[in-house]
């Protein structure tokens, strides 16, 4: 996730909650699940300043009145190493989430569907009410969201990382025909990617980024984005 301006301190002279979430959900549907599948979110948390701590759940009901409101608490929290951010101008938060955590069984393809992310405003953090049975979390105030996609993980696939005889690592991947790519890196998995590239895949969907800042090194990470 990507923002203007990523900032820990709650702004309490505009809003009086000082807990700040920022989430990315999406929805797994399934022929199997009952409800037509599960409603996945990962969010990172910042109560009065302190530092983030990710999460990882489904959605949940809070009753009000007769009826109730949308929710989202985390069941679990993530390890600190897969919840990374950079604060400031074009701040970044990155969140790695294991896939057994958010797998469905019986969805109906390898798609995320309705992918939205948001910022939230809460009175206390998300999950001091525990969903019991999908019964629980705490209100939040819809700050910011984006534009729901579908995520197909089929789109960008790095396929191949040769190193060459001149030390250069060769990048080679698939994608949609003349699509063009952003190619990404990272020296490990606890410092957040920063973007490399471009390539242009040809008219057969093949890519290919030769990384000439590779000379030398012993590992790089590397991986492919769009948009």
């Amino acid at each position: 996730m990507q923002l203007n301006n990523l900032s820990l301190s709650p702004t309490v002279a505009q809003d009086p909650d000082t807990d700040l979430v920022w989430s990315t959900q999406w929805f797994v549907p399934s022929t199997s699940d009952p409800n037509g599948g599960k409603n996945f979110h990962v969010y990172a948390e910042s109560n009065d300043g302190a530092a983030l701590q990710c999460f990882v759940g489904e959605n949940a009901v809070e009753l009000i009145g007769g009826g109730g409101g949308l929710t989202y608490p985390g069941n679990t929290q993530l390890p600190a190493a897969n919840c990374q951010s950079t604060l400031g101008l074009n701040g970044t938060i990155t969140i790695y989430v294991p896939l057994s955590q958010v797998s469905e069984p019986g969805a109906i393809d390898n798609r995320l569907h309705e992918v939205t992310a948001s910022t939230m405003t809460l009175a206390q953090p998300a999950n001091t009410v525990p969903s019991v049975g999908g019964i629980g979390g705490s209100f939040f105030d819809l700050i910011d969201v984006a534009q729901s996609y579908v995520f197909d993980p089929q789109l960008v696939q790095i396929t191949s990382i040769t190193r060459l005889a001149n030390g250069h690592a060769l990048i080679v991947g698939k994608t949609a025909p003349n699509l063009t790519i952003t190619m990404q890196f990272a020296p490990d998995l606890l410092t957040s990617f920063a973007n490399l590239g471009s390539a242009t895949a040809d008219s057969t969907g093949v890519f290919q980024y030769d990384d000439g800042n590779a000379v030398g090194l012993t590992q790089r990470f590397y991986r492919a984005t769009y948009p």
